[in-house]
């Protein structure tokens, strides 16, 4: 794969050639996939559909790193099937959390972790761009207003890692074809986030009473945290035990 050589000639010219780095940056991002699609016109020629080579790109080993559940490799066929009959774009929809880990050294906006995961997806569906002409839409569907609830995070600094995403998404977009659309999308313009935040904390609350109304207080500190803490942020390791139990 690509990610894997370019990560590789990075880590080697770091600290050698920063010309080096640029050019191999470069070639991470450009769709790059002219021995495949020749492959594939020769396979079309001999009978395979274009609704086949696409199903199999997509459910393709080279991109996961487990098995496939059996009922969502029938949702992608059926996916495919649909973009290739309808004739419409093929679209993919990825959750993720929105906002980076304080852990993290680039904290808190996004960065390498971000570019390489958009790349990967962009050498993932390049290919099918280019037998299926209403080409592929990858949608990045933010949680920011869900998952760091539990985190703490400000809006500021979500903010921040919200037009970060958006400007390595047009970056990595100006080198794919112009059939491959990327977005980000935000989880608050769907769905009541308030009204998730209420059950959520509802949860908490009764969640909290279940599992430790008899512990000594100083245990019930250690934890949840202090009884000054929020109950969203007692909530997340309340809902962290329910879920390992």
């Amino acid at each position: 794969m690509r990610i894997k050589a370019a990560v590789t000639a990075i880590e080697q010219n770091t600290s050698t050639n920063t010309g080096a780095v640029d050019e191999h940056l470069r070639w991470l991002i450009r769709s790059d996939d002219g021995q495949l699609i020749n492959l594939w016109y020769q396979r079309l020629r001999a009978g395979s559909t274009v609704e086949q080579l696409v199903a199999q790109r997509l459910l393709s080993k080279n991109f996961r790193g487990s098995s496939l559940d059996s009922l969502v490799a029938q949702r992608v066929l059926g996916v495919v099937s649909h973009a290739v009959r309808e004739d419409v774009p093929l679209r993919l929809f990825i959750p993720f959390g929105g906002y980076k880990s304080p852990a993290s050294r680039e904290y808190p906006e996004a960065s390498w972790a971000e570019v390489f995961a958009i790349a990967g997806m962009c050498e993932l569906v390049s290919p099918i761009c280019r037998i299926h002409a209403p080409g592929v839409v990858i949608e990045f569907s933010s949680d920011e207003a869900v998952v760091p609830l539990f985190m703490g995070a400000d809006e500021v600094v979500l903010n921040r890692y919200r037009s970060r995403f958006d400007h390595i998404l047009s970056v990595v977009a100006a080198g794919q074809h112009r059939n491959l659309k990327l977005k980000q999308s935000l989880l608050r313009d769907d769905y009541d986030i308030d009204g998730l935040s209420r059950r959520i904390r509802e949860l908490g609350k009764a969640l909290e009473s279940r599992w430790f109304s008899n512990l000594f207080s100083d245990e019930k500190a250690r934890l949840l945290g202090p009884p000054s803490a929020t109950v969203l942020a007692r909530s997340r390791w309340i809902w962290k035990i329910e879920c390992a139990s």
